[in-house]
């Protein structure tokens, strides 16, 4: 018989590579390495006057540069970067700029925190379906224990844990746990509300 353990909580799992955007060790790729500010100037004289758009080791990125979005990390364009890379199709978008307040993705504001619910490690939709199957194929016959934040994970599970405040609470299948009025029951129905919001421009 297989036991799963469900403790709603975050895991970390090393399933292959992680991806740059759900590891928190990456914070940057290919860039210069920090340096204090500053800006060359031909002269002693230019310096001290701080003729800064003057000086000939000074270049403004501002203006309008070439702009591509996209909605998931998996439709970015990867060679965008080389010499010659067709952007004639991208949109073009002022510099500096929001790109949220141009129409693109869905404006944010917030003081501190991330203004959603951060997910770590999340799978790619296109993975996910292989990573449930090889779940299920491993604890074939056995008696597993998993600590899991994602419900596809434990709601085939012969046995279901609910653990809250270090104590069992509930226990059973998922189905019977969702004919009890507990935790187990209430979180997924705010699981399954939070699925079909939506967000509309006004």
């Amino acid at each position: 018989m297989r036991c799963l353990l469900f403790v709603f909580m975050l895991m970390r799992v090393a399933a292959g590579a992680q991806n740059d955007w759900e590891n928190l060790d990456v914070l940057q790729r290919n860039r210069m390495r920090s340096h204090a500010f500053y800006i060359p100037f031909d002269n002693r004289e230019q310096a001290l006057v701080w003729d800064v758009e003057n000086s000939s080791r000074y270049l403004s990125l501002n203006g309008v540069w070439k702009f591509k979005w996209v909605s998931k990390p998996a439709d970015r364009p990867m060679d965008f970067y080389k010499v010659g890379y067709d952007v004639r199709k991208w949109d073009n978008i002022e510099v500096p700029s929001n790109w949220e307040l141009k129409g693109y993705g869905v404006p944010i504001y917030v003081e501190t925190g991330f203004g959603f619910k951060a997910k770590w490690p999340n799978v790619d939709p296109e993975n996910e379906q292989e990573l449930m199957e090889a779940i299920q194929k491993l604890t074939q016959e056995k008696t597993v224990i998993m600590i899991a934040h994602r419900l596809k994970t434990v709601r085939h599970a012969d046995q279901i844990l609910v653990v809250d405040k270090g104590r069992i609470v509930q226990r059973g299948t998922h189905d019977e746990l969702m004919k009890q009025d507990g935790i187990y029951r209430r979180f997924i129905s705010g699981r399954e509300q939070a699925v079909g919001w939506k967000l509309s421009h006004i």
